[in-house]
């Protein structure tokens, strides 16, 4: 299989473009407090980065992107950098989740370390989702203000007392996904609701 590497715009030049439409843009992770995380999958170990685009200091849906790197790199290109190939590629997705067009989501780093190793994504089970992974690792929990996100973005927070009982929950930003409600603790202290 050959590839026109022509046709790829590379993270450098999305970053450029997005300076262009917001001036402000700041890319960083999804979650400050645990930027990157380590998962293994098939006997196969990954790294795996979540960026966030705000493409504004308050944006409420910041785009995101999620890349992983296997570790150790498969080739010469990714072998002692892995994390950072995986934070730029994240990056570049998060710009391209942004709605900036680009020919192909993949960057030309990617094809080109990526060539041989097609296989071995091929080899993990349809059960492995980016949704479904037992550590969490695929998708981010909270945006960057700690308020737990849905696909839509950062959820708002709703509390109050009914019946008198005191509620917490957070709720989609387009009213689209079900509410998160928390659970009262025999701590006095509200805490998420556990994950099914």
């Amino acid at each position: 299989m050959s590839f026109n590497m022509d046709d790829y715009v590379d993270v450098a030049e999305r970053i450029r473009m997005a300076k262009e439409i917001w001036p402000e843009m700041c890319l960083q992770p999804a979650d400050p407090l645990k930027p990157y995380d380590f998962v293994e999958i098939n006997g196969l170990h990954f790294v795996i980065y979540v960026a966030a685009l705000f493409r504004t200091p308050n944006d409420p849906t910041p785009p995101m992107g999620v890349a992983w790197e296997q570790i150790p790199g498969t080739t010469p290109f990714t072998r002692g950098s892995e994390l950072m190939n995986a934070e730029t590629s994240a990056w570049g997705r998060a710009i391209i989740a942004s709605g900036i067009p680009s020919k192909k989501i993949a960057s030309k780093e990617e094809v080109r370390n990526r060539t041989p190793t097609v296989a071995i994504v091929r080899d993990i089970e349809p059960a492995t989702t980016w949704e479904s992974h037992p550590s969490g690792a695929f998708e981010p929990k909270t945006a960057p203000n700690g308020s737990p996100i849905c696909k839509h973005g950062a959820r708002q927070e709703k509390k109050g007392n009914k019946n008198g009982r005191d509620y917490l929950g957070y709720t989609c930003p387009q009213d689209e996904c079900p509410p998160e409600w928390w659970v009262f603790g025999a701590d006095a202290k509200f805490h998420p609701p556990k994950v099914k």
